[in-house]
């Protein structure tokens, strides 16, 4: 999508649609960017085939074109539910309805690390933390993870929300974001600040 010339400064500005990926054959459920100069769009599928464009050409007019780069059919058993880029690491993180989590090399495509939940859900909620340098997860009872990449093992895990007879809604994690030691986490119809030790 590109913002039509001459209506920068209307409540709603207008956009045009540039490009539309014709060669995925099922729903797309998430999509990461990486911007700039050699930059990508990653898409997740409803089968759980993990998607590649980059910049092949400039159309008329200079826009962009995408082509698909790589394609990684079967990165997950099942639907893609999120995606995060962490370009410090080089590397895309995807969540899906599978249980788990994977980490990939952005640049060969190789899975770097997979993440089963041990409580049998989805994980709901992904966080790149660039001062520790630690993946944080949330799932659907509520539990938060911290992972450390390099060593592969979760450091800690807590429970925020327990799972039933609250006035909340759902425990599910469906935010997570860390500044310095605190960690905010939306669950259910509230937002938290935690103190992380």
């Amino acid at each position: 999508w590109k913002a039509d010339e001459g209506r920068e400064l209307l409540l709603y500005p207008w956009f045009s649609m540039q490009q539309a990926l014709s060669d995925i054959d099922c729903w797309v459920n998430a999509i990461a960017l990486q911007p700039g100069e050699g930059g990508a769009l990653y898409v997740g599928d409803e089968q759980g085939t993990l998607s590649v464009y980059r910049v092949a050409q400039y159309g008329r007019n200079g826009t962009l074109q995408l082509s698909r780069w790589r394609r990684q059919p079967h990165a997950h058993a099942l639907g893609i539910t999120r995606l995060m880029l962490v370009p410090q690491e080089h590397a895309i993180v995807s969540a899906s309805y599978d249980h788990t989590v994977r980490v990939f090399d952005t640049v060969s495509g190789t899975a770097l690390l997979s993440i089963e939940n041990g409580r049998k859900c989805r994980y709901t909620a992904l966080h790149w933390d660039h001062s520790h340098a630690e993946l944080l997860l949330g799932d659907e009872l509520g539990y938060v993870y911290f992972w450390n990449i390099a060593s592969e093992r979760c450091l800690k895990c807590e429970q925020l929300r327990a799972v039933g007879g609250t006035a909340l809604g759902s425990p599910a994690v469906r935010d997570l974001s860390v500044a310095g030691n605190e960690m905010l986490a939306s669950a259910g119809n509230a937002c938290d600040t935690w103190i992380i030790l």
